[in-house]
């Protein structure tokens, strides 16, 4: 199912590895499910036009998993991973 949905020029990043981009959706694919496959949990939140998935482990934000869009695709797969970038993202859901 995760193959339909990503565009096959799809390209993912992380920030923790910088200059490191995945291209092709058969390897975004395999590593977007090495990371986020059970018991991973994945939430989606209302943020704007851009979709934004929260990704906990052990209920515990991992990541902020942003997917641009076009076509009724996904062409761009940004994860904030960083623990420092994720404190905001933390002290909100705190809240």
């Amino acid at each position: 199912g995760l193959l339909e949905v990503l565009d096959p020029a799809v390209s993912g990043e992380v920030d923790l590895i910088e200059g490191l981009v995945t291209t092709g959706a058969i390897e975004v694919a395999r590593n977007f499910l090495r990371f986020w496959s059970a018991p991973a949990r994945l939430v989606a939140v209302n943020t704007g036009p851009a979709p934004v998935l929260l990704g906990f482990i052990d209920r515990q934000l991992r990541a902020l998993i942003e997917l641009t869009m076009s076509g009724g695709r996904i062409t761009e797969v940004h994860v904030t991973a960083s623990p420092d970038a994720l404190a905001v993202v933390r002290a909100a859901l705190a809240d």
